[in-house]
């Protein structure tokens, strides 16, 4: 019997689809954070309902090497549905063509063996990287931490991801690598 990478569990039903997809992705970062070695891997920023945020950190060896954000994306999702109580199916068809709505960066051996920590420099107000570094199991290896443009959220999306939460909170706009008329270079909240 062949097992499919992206096993759904769509016998479940939605919310205990959504505890399912949670256990697997905690129980994969434990085993990787229980090595004592530093891992590889995307993590996105999620809102909670009390107005805190969480790291979401998805360990890569469980993955292609190929998968990125776009991919795990339905796994977030299914996860913010049982954070804030909300339909997992619904809130799936709302926002399958969201993934640029929360913050988020990724983990990478680079090619001079080091490591390297991309974000978009859009972190949510009150986080910082360092508990990325520690999920990732960073803090004793060279590390280079970078802004990289593919990881800035997009307006558009992040206004789709509140709308479906009926949340209000603030991150940090992305740099605007464009100066306004003024000749300033804009950096605000979106």
């Amino acid at each position: 019997m062949t097992r499919h990478p992206r096993l759904k569990y769509n016998f479940l039903s939605p919310k205990s689809r959504s505890i399912m997809i949670e256990s697997r992705r905690l129980w994969r970062m434990a085993r990787m954070q229980a090595t004592g070695k530093p891992f590889a891997g995307p993590y996105y920023w999620v809102p909670s309902p009390v107005g805190s945020w969480e790291l979401l950190g998805f360990a890569g060896k469980f993955y292609r090497d190929e998968d990125g954000h776009v991919t795990i994306w339905p796994e977030v999702v299914s996860i913010l549905a049982m954070k804030w109580g909300k339909e997992e199916t619904k809130l799936r068809h709302r926002l399958s063509d969201a993934p640029y709505g929360l913050p988020r960066g990724r983990v990478t051996r680079m090619g001079n063996q080091t490591w390297g920590v991309a974000h978009g420099n859009d972190n949510p107000i009150g986080t910082d990287l360092n508990t990325v570094i520690e999920a990732f199991n960073l803090a004793e290896v060279e590390l280079n931490v970078f802004m990289d443009e593919h990881e800035h959220v997009i307006p558009e999306d992040v206004s789709l991801v509140r709308n479906a939460l009926n949340a209000q909170y603030e991150i940090v706009k992305p740099p605007n690598p464009f100066p306004d008329e003024s000749g300033d270079f804009t950096d605000s909240r979106l």
